[in-house]
């Protein structure tokens, strides 16, 4: 099921008689289970539709790439873990939140990639101090996804991700913040999610876009 719905042909792949009953399906991990049947949103008109991807004439901005050593730029390749690493080379989520997300963000520290969890795995993680309304300042994780050139963005991962995070950091910790990282030609486009209070933990079931922009990498780098 993972290599049918990641690619952006996978509402192509599904069985004619079941788009036909308005079935599509999701993966579902974690105790033998593969996936799970399940009925059409209202509205939807394909089994996986593309809900989040880089389009044309988003905000784009400039990330200087020379800070990167040659020799990693030689063995750039076009996968998740490269993407992940260029992005903590170049401050990526760093630059994001000072520039463009509009959660007051005051510091914020990378913590792992390649978190496995018993439902899900996160990409990447930081930890981050935030300014609330009230000028407060309070904790949050950021989830970070990576998806390769030609791969989509899958709502239901993220939300198990951010569920998960939940439940594996410590109280103090009130929000979690997930984003979604793509390889785009040249470029990286990042997708910012609203973010969810611990409040709502468990409760999350789909995700809505806070912020979009494409990070043009100067100069280009191989497998990006």
């Amino acid at each position: 099921m993972k290599d049918i719905i990641r690619g952006a042909g996978a509402s192509g792949m599904w069985p004619q008689s079941l788009h036909d009953k308005r079935i599509g399906a999701r993966q579902v991990t974690g105790d033998g289970n593969v996936f799970e049947f399940v009925s059409y949103e209202e509205g939807q008109t394909e089994p996986f539709p593309q809900l989040f991807a880089y389009r044309q004439g988003i905000p784009e901005h400039e990330l200087q790439s020379i800070s990167m050593p040659l020799a990693s730029k030689a063995l750039g390749r076009n996968d998740e873990t490269y993407l992940i690493q260029v992005a903590i080379k170049l401050a990526l989520v760093e630059t994001h939140f000072a520039l463009f997300s509009d959660l007051k963000v005051i510091e914020m520290n990378h913590l792992q990639i390649g978190i496995k969890l018993r439902l899900t795995e996160v990409d990447s993680m930081y930890a981050a101090v935030y300014l609330d309304d009230a000028g407060k300042e309070k904790q949050l994780v950021v989830t970070v996804e990576a998806k390769k050139r030609g791969q989509r963005i899958l709502a239901d991962q993220i939300v198990r991700q951010v569920n998960a995070a939940f439940s594996e950091t410590p109280q103090t910790v009130g929000l979690v913040v997930p984003l979604a990282l793509v390889s785009v030609g040249g470029g990286i486009y990042v997708a910012e999610f609203v973010p969810t209070r611990r409040s709502e933990s468990g409760e999350l079931e789909s995700l809505t876009l806070a912020k979009e922009v494409l990070y043009k990498l100067e100069p280009p780098v191989k497998g990006i």
